[in-house]
């Protein structure tokens, strides 16, 4: 049988082929106990360690119910664990392979126990400051420094609901927009379909879009009926919400991929297309305007244009995948201005504005979260709470902002929907209840954050405050 740690670093290996990788295990609870966090020792080989990075995490594992604190039988690790928990019990059996391999296999009956040794020794990716989470005898997150307080239990109640939208073949749901009458709209996008929930009774249905359809994005005007970008028909397509009628406005570029799209104030529908485009739709005289991006486009994983959002003032926004940028937009002539983040090739995803119309952007290569602020023009990124074994990256995919300018996010890596509160600068995890969820979009409407599980068949709403999600 292969050492415990060997069969891990093997398993991480495996499965750490980038942001495309298999998701890791649901998030754990710290707050639950009965887990074993290892962290690395945040000094060399003498005694002194870095005291302010020791300082935050013992602010951020503030209380986590800890157990027992083991050692290594080194000065820096001792002095770690002391500076940031209060205590050490040396054990020299860490010094050695074996005794790290039982440590951490090991299931507290009460607390959490957390170990303290040299980062190298745990043959896993570690960075100073950051530890590894290990649940049942296998590595499930690697918490970052501050990350310890968002994978604590929130005292708030929060609830979610899930609907299932299986069919008779692979839905994959991608995209979600409450309705406004009590039915959710959703993209059926392995079906080539608008699919309707039913919030009250659960009842779900599928509207064909035509052959070869598959949409992506879809979002509802202010009457409700859904707006829907198609990849397959290359098109912009509504769908009525009364007679459920299906109007089709082809995009004047070959091949665009339509994406995302969002309505100005003007009620003008702006869209995303990943091939390189970005374009508009009027309503009210069908006629379709597009323009090529900047640095071009792509398919799947290297898509270009994506994520899509309009400022209170007007102006649309939108980020590019492969570019790497966030967009701005004029609304009147459609002249494209590129804004390029601090961090290069971070996979800008989704973007999202708040009421003071600054963009929050999923960074998704980099397991960031970034904002920028166009009345400073300035920057600022945080980096993700923690990031799951399978994808040593981090994935935050979806992001949207609620009506208090909280920023939601969700995270494929750890499969959670993540609160980033911007006052406090902090980030509060909430596991979605069926593994392994992908979920690729979000919106907040009257304090519900609605989404579709793309690999599970499913719709979820979560509310922070318990009450029931409603359209």
């Amino acid at each position: 049988m292969r050492p415990f740690l060997a069969s891990v670093l093997a398993a991480a290996v495996v499965l750490g082929l980038g942001p495309a990788s298999a998701p890791a295990a649901d998030a754990p609870n710290l707050s639950g106990g009965r887990l074993v966090i290892y962290l690395g020792q945040l000094g060399g080989r003498g005694c002194a360690i870095d005291r302010r990075l020791a300082a935050r995490i013992r602010a951020a594992a503030r209380g986590v119910p800890i157990a027992r604190v083991l050692v290594a039988p080194t000065c820096s690790a001792r002095m770690t664990a002391r500076r940031v928990f209060g205590r050490a019990t040396v054990d020299r059996s860490l010094a050695r392979r074996a005794g790290l391999d039982r440590a951490l296999a090991s299931r507290p009956r009460r607390g959490n126990t957390v170990v303290v040794g040299p980062a190298r020794a745990l043959g896993l990716p570690l960075a100073r400051g950051e530890a590894w989470v290990f649940e049942r005898g296998e590595s499930v997150l690697r918490l970052r420094p501050d990350g310890w307080t968002a994978f604590r239990a929130t005292r708030q109640p929060a609830r979610f609901q899930e609907w299932s939208v299986d069919s008779s073949s692979q839905v994959h749901p991608h995209d979600i927009w409450p309705a406004g009458d009590g039915t959710v709209w959703y993209t059926a996008q392995f079906r080539g379909a608008a699919g309707r929930l039913n919030t009250a009774t659960g009842a779900h249905r599928e509207i064909a879009l035509g052959p070869g359809s598959a949409p992506h994005g879809v979002i509802a005007d202010a009457a409700g009926n859904a707006w829907i970008t198609d990849q397959g028909l290359d098109a912009i397509v509504r769908v009525d919400r009364v007679t459920e009628a299906v109007t089709v406005y082809p995009i004047p570029a070959p091949d665009s991929n339509p994406n995302t799209a969002v309505f100005d104030q003007r009620g003008v529908l702006w869209f995303t297309g990943a091939a390189g485009y970005y374009g508009r739709v009027n309503p009210s005289t069908g006629r379709v305007d597009v323009w090529p991006a900047a640095r071009g486009g792509g398919i799947a994983t290297t898509s270009g244009p994506y994520g899509i959002t309009v400022t209170p003032d007007g102006v649309v926004w939108f980020v590019s995948l492969r570019g790497g940028y966030l967009g701005r937009v004029d609304p009147a002539t459609g002249s494209l201005s590129v804004i390029d983040p601090p961090t290069r090739n971070s996979g800008t995803r989704r973007v999202w504005s708040d009421s003071r119309g600054r963009l929050w952007v999923t960074e998704s290569f980099v397991s960031r979260l970034a904002m920028y602020d166009p009345s400073s023009r300035r920057w600022r990124e945080w980096r993700m709470p923690g990031v799951g074994s399978g994808d040593p990256t981090g994935h935050p995919y979806a992001v949207c902002v609620d009506a208090n300018d909280k920023v939601w996010l969700t995270d494929f890596s750890t499969n959670t929907l993540q609160r980033f509160d911007p006052a406090t600068e902090r980030f509060q995890a909430y596991r979605i209840p069926t593994a392994d969820s992908l979920v690729r979009q979000i919106v907040a409407v009257d304090g519900v954050i609605w989404g579709a599980e793309s690999a599970t068949e499913k719709l979820v709403a979560f509310s922070a405050v318990g009450q029931r999600a409603r359209t």
